[in-house]
């Protein structure tokens, strides 16, 4: 094949192909330039006298240079900015539904397929945009796994985040300590602690020791509940409504302030369906003091065992 076009430069033109902008231009100075400099780098320059070069692309290795002379990567943008930001902008000027502005990035995985990341900047509603965080489950499919939506909310399994943080699905929190701090601001020194130990047990701990834990609705514990400190309102731990405790256990009735053991529903102060025994901690459990009721009308206070 021949050669289309030669340009080549000398001491009367050292850049090459200089095209101005109109007939008053200097050329020599002003418009813009292609030439291979003597370091072998090869320049794309819009120059206004005494701007510095563009656009740099590298002979070794393809790289190209935007603001600097050596590009280290394939792409390389450098600004001298002390008073400004240094931006690279993406912008789609459509309006239409669907018209993004995307960064997509792709890389080829051991099956030989490549597979793509993305962040997409996307229209939020009539106002505003959001980012999505686009990652790829195989060779053909973009799917969104987080969003920042322009009302600065969070999702995660979720593109349609209803508070700071939105998360569907689980969340996997690992620590040989606490796994989990609630605060009530970030300078707060008013927060509660979550903990799961090597035993599998779940602590609860209040950083203040005055603080309260409330259960304003239905509290189920399907297991052991060993609450350590004060079950008052200026204590550790309060209930605000009924409290059940393996369906007739223990009921506690916070309208009534009554209590029932056996019954959930209990009619006096403290209501037992069943034997009461009393004894003390060095008697035999089955000897004591019995106060029951039997399928008569009649109760029975009943010694059993040493003499009374």
């Amino acid at each position: 094949a021949s050669m289309l076009l030669k340009i080549t430069a000398d001491d009367y033109n050292p850049y090459g192909l200089i095209i101005g902008n109109d007939a008053s231009s200097v050329v020599e100075t002003d418009g813009l330039r292609f030439y291979v400099g003597n370091d072998g780098l090869g320049y794309i320059s819009s120059y206004a006298g005494g701007a510095a070069d563009n656009l740099i692309l590298q002979d070794i290795g393809g790289n190209v240079g935007i603001g600097t002379t050596e590009p280290g990567e394939l792409l390389h943008v450098s600004k001298l900015a002390h008073a400004d930001d240094v931006t690279v902008y993406v912008q789609n000027t459509g309006y239409t539904d669907g018209a993004v502005a995307r960064l997509l990035l792709g890389t080829k995985g051991t099956d030989g397929n490549v597979y793509q990341g993305a962040i997409v900047n996307d229209p939020d509603g009539a106002a505003g945009s959001r980012l999505l965080f686009q990652t790829s489950p195989n060779a053909s499919t973009l799917t969104t796994n987080m969003v920042l939506n322009k009302n600065g909310n969070v999702g995660i399994g979720t593109t349609t985040p209803d508070s700071t943080l939105t998360v569907v699905g689980k969340i996997h929190a690992t620590s040989t300590t606490e796994q989990l701090r609630l605060t009530y601001d970030l300078e707060s020194s008013k927060y509660a602690s979550f903990t799961v130990g090597s035993d599998g047990d779940l602590t609860i701990d209040l950083a203040d020791a005055t603080a309260t834990t409330t259960f304003s609705d239905n509290l189920a514990v399907l297991g052991y509940l060993n609450v350590e400190g004060n079950a008052t309102t200026s204590g550790s731990h309060y209930v605000g409504k009924d409290l059940t405790v393996d369906t007739d256990t223990l009921y506690v009735d916070s309208i009534n302030n009554y209590v029932g053991i056996g019954t959930t529903g209990p009619g006096q102060k403290l209501e037992v369906t069943g034997k009461i025994l009393a004894h003390d901690a060095t008697t035999v459990q089955s000897q004591g003091i019995y106060l029951y009721a039997d399928t008569g009308p009649r109760g029975h206070l009943e010694a059993q065992g040493g003499t009374y």
